[in-house]
């Protein structure tokens, strides 16, 4: 490794791996596994350095506070990788998530009025059904003694209420064959990983199997999703009361687009439905898996968490479901618990980042144009390569009551995902159902659980057995 004797003032003072002519760092790379090998070079350079994907020089970030500086200073000082916006514009998905400026300044607003604490409480009663559900289909799996994908069965669950959520469409695939939707989406978050880092646009020249999947997919996706924009057109333009009080999140980006001065097209509205609906499918789904997995062989934390299950639900009308009106401000073992993942297994381990104007991070003078990559979990301590090991301690944790964490597993600043509400709710719901009413233990496979990077952070071989709680 190359290291820097001085405090840094340009790109060029900085430590980096040694590399290859023309590759650079390419060839230590693999795209399921990039967030691995940058943890590892994070721990042997510190907390600033470089790395070369062929003829790209990309700034590494390693450290907490500088992390919280770049995400305050956006959208003036630091955006998204131009290389997202130009995949998401190709994919027909350029919405909140990869704008930009008075773009996402627009977008912004629709999304915070329909993804706030009060419309998820008044989305309450339709989430604890869907969390009943998957009660119901991992009580089946008990009696038959059958080892469970956890991951594939809270995709399930997290694509019935977010399809709920966003369209107003029951897609119930906890209890029947996979929501045609689902089964397209499936394919998008993959390529955003492939694509995205690339060191070139080779689908441009050439397509991959997976490629013509992905443009077989996209293409269903706009004709299924175009007719339920179509039909909740139709909804709005039949009742005065549904454009004053749209239920979900389709139709309130229909009225929006529909108000005076709106600068919102057909485009960003396909766009945003097709991103609310992945924003809310597998980040929450694999959060709750790895949760399961942290928890497994950890007696005392589900002794801990069926303690506060018990409690919260005595009085409620179902107690097998947390059927609450409204969660209390904070869970301690339970929110304790959701913390704990988030900080071993963020959804996303890093940041993909550019520079919009010259900018100053401590010594470090970065030009504008600059890529980086922000490494959140690295700069926590709680990558599987820091020193000492993370270790999960939600009793610890609990003890120590609310509080900013270290981690920054939503984002930090104005571009903070504006799906946290739903998404908290969401695991509460299923770690309180789940304490209440089973004992669970992991299912030995031939390879051990591990981590895939494919945008997401998945779990991989998680297998687990359910008992009904005696």
């Amino acid at each position: 490794m190359t290291t820097a004797t001085t405090a840094p003032r340009s790109l060029d003072d900085l430590p980096h791996p040694p590399g290859l002519p023309l590759l650079g760092n390419l060839h230590q790379i693999k795209p399921d596994s990039l967030h691995l090998q940058m943890e590892q070079w994070a721990q042997q350079l510190g907390r600033l350095f470089t790395v070369r994907f062929g003829g790209r020089r990309l700034l590494a970030v390693n450290d907490l506070e500088l992390g919280r500086q770049i995400l305050r200073d956006r959208p003036e000082g630091f955006r998204r990788m131009r290389a997202l916006e130009t995949v998401a514009r190709e994919l027909h998905m350029h919405g909140l998530f990869s704008a930009e400026g008075e773009h996402w300044r627009e977008q912004r607003r629709v999304w915070m009025a329909t993804l706030n604490s009060h419309q998820v409480k008044h989305f309450h009663a339709q989430l604890m059904g869907t969390t009943k559900k998957l009660m119901q289909r991992w009580q089946k799996a008990a009696d038959a003694g059958a080892a469970v994908d956890v991951a594939a069965d809270l995709m399930r669950y997290t694509v019935d209420v977010t399809v709920q959520f966003a369209l107003g469409h029951p897609a119930n695939t906890l209890e029947e064959d996979g929501d045609i939707i689902q089964q397209h989406l499936d394919k998008i978050f993959p390529a955003l990983g492939r694509r995205v880092p690339a060191p070139f646009a080779y689908w441009h020249y050439f397509k991959l199997p997976s490629d013509r999947a992905l443009d077989r997919s996209l293409a269903a996706l706009r004709i299924e999703v175009g007719r339920l924009i179509e039909r909740a057109r139709q909804r709005l333009a039949a009742s005065a009361a549904l454009r004053a009080a749209p239920t979900c999140f389709l139709e309130a980006m229909l009225v929006a687009q529909q108000a005076e001065g709106s600068a919102l097209s057909d485009e960003d509205v396909f766009a945003n439905t097709v991103t609310v609906l992945l924003g809310g499918e597998d980040t929450t789904a694999n959060t709750l898996a790895w949760l399961i997995h942290a928890c497994c062989g950890r007696a005392d934390v589900l002794a801990a968490l069926r303690a506060e299950a018990d409690g919260f639900l005595s009085d409620a009308a179902d107690s097998a479901i947390p059927d609450a009106d409204q969660f209390p401000h904070w869970l301690p073992v339970t929110d304790a618990a959701i913390n704990e993942t988030l900080r071993l297994f963020p959804v996303a381990p890093f940041y993909m980042l550019e520079t919009v104007r010259e900018v100053q991070l401590g010594e470090l003078t970065v030009p504008a144009g600059q890529e980086l990559i922000l490494l959140a979990r690295a700069a926590a301590g709680s990558a599987p390569s820091s020193l000492p090991a993370p270790q999960f301690e939600p009793l610890k944790q609990a003890e120590s009551g609310p509080g900013r964490g270290p981690t920054l597993p939503f984002g930090h600043g104005p571009r903070m995902c504006p799906g946290r509400n739903l998404a908290l709710t969401e695991m509460r719901s299923v770690v309180l159902m789940l304490a209440r009413n089973f004992d669970f233990e992991a299912v030995p496979g031939q390879h051990p659980v591990s981590e895939k990077l494919s945008f997401t952070l998945v779990p991989r071989n998680l297998r687990v057995r359910f008992q009904r709680r005696a």
